[in-house]
């Protein structure tokens, strides 16, 4: 087999879980030391956003782990104007919760902590700290264990602003497939719904800020997701789809590339997105 195997790797005994896929947006059950360099852009109708972001992930013994992830992002504005600069920084503390390798399945819970860094009326940052308190699923199937659905539920909440933002339930899935080729194919889906009052079209009201992070959740990492007053209001839910891959190295790494795109909801502050990044194991 091409791919050089963990301690859990995939052509384990039945009593040893197999090598885990790194999804693009859905976060992960399991625990490993981890550096992941991720590049993404957004699109939505205010403009294009460029992120660059590099996240460490650290295990401490078989059950604690923490990640901590820094950004740099530019927005590029609809109607003119750019800005660039520190998006935010945030610290996600885990705990593994279920650990069962017979039937291959996993279960933690995260809770991450998100302090914005960059101007937050340039748009490089989310208004606000966010606690986004998450409980995350991984099952495998095969004598290989080389399909596996991950699955993330939690919600983003903000605090520390002027005005009272609601807050947004967040629910991820994906679906990977360990080919012989050690080629990885990704199919994730994000349902997203913001819990608030509506105005009589159903719509959410924009926050009196006037820019907003719309929508956290679309990615389990550092997010801008903005709606400003006067220009659209936003849905309060949205649907959206990613298509990927991921390559396995023989040394364990794993780099690939995910294209976003909306079902129906929110298609406004998101109309489409691209990430390209990896997983560099660390010993």
């Amino acid at each position: 087999m091409a791919a050089a195997q963990d301690a859990v790797g995939r052509g384990a005994s039945p009593n040893v879980l197999p090598r885990h896929v790194d999804l693009f947006v859905t976060d992960q059950a399991f625990l490993r030391r981890t550096i992941r360099p991720r590049f993404e852009v957004i699109g939505d109708a205010a403009g294009d956003q460029y992120r660059e972001s590099i996240l460490l992930a650290w295990t401490i013994g078989r059950r604690l782990g923490i990640e901590a992830e820094a950004s740099l992002v530019q927005f590029d504005a609809e109607f003119g104007g750019s800005s660039s600069g520190f998006g935010g920084i945030e610290i996600t503390p885990k705990v593994s919760i279920l650990q069962d390798a017979e039937r291959r399945f996993l279960v933690a819970a995260a809770s991450g902590f998100e302090v914005p860094v960059g101007d937050q009326d340039d748009w490089l940052a989310t208004h606000g700290w966010k606690w986004k308190p998450r409980l995350l699923f991984w099952k495998g199937w095969g004598a290989e264990g080389t399909s596996a659905l991950q699955m993330e539920f939690g919600s983003d909440m903000t605090s520390g602003v002027s005005f009272d933002p609601d807050p947004v339930l967040v629910f991820n899935a994906g679906y990977s497939r360990w080919t012989s080729s050690n080629w990885i194919p990704v199919v994730e889906v994000t349902a997203i719904e913001r819990l608030g009052p509506e105005d009589s079209e159903g719509a959410t009201p924009v926050d009196p800020s006037g820019i907003v992070g719309v929508f956290p959740g679309l990615r389990t990492s550092n997010g801008v997701f903005r709606d400003t007053e006067g220009i659209f209001e936003s849905d309060e839910r949205l649907l959206a789809g990613t298509l990927g891959f991921r390559y396995a190295l023989t040394d364990g790494q794993q780099w690939g590339a995910g294209f976003r795109f909306p079902f129906f909801g929110d298609t406004e502050s998101f109309e489409w997105g691209l990430i390209v990044g990896g997983t560099i194991r660390l010993p």
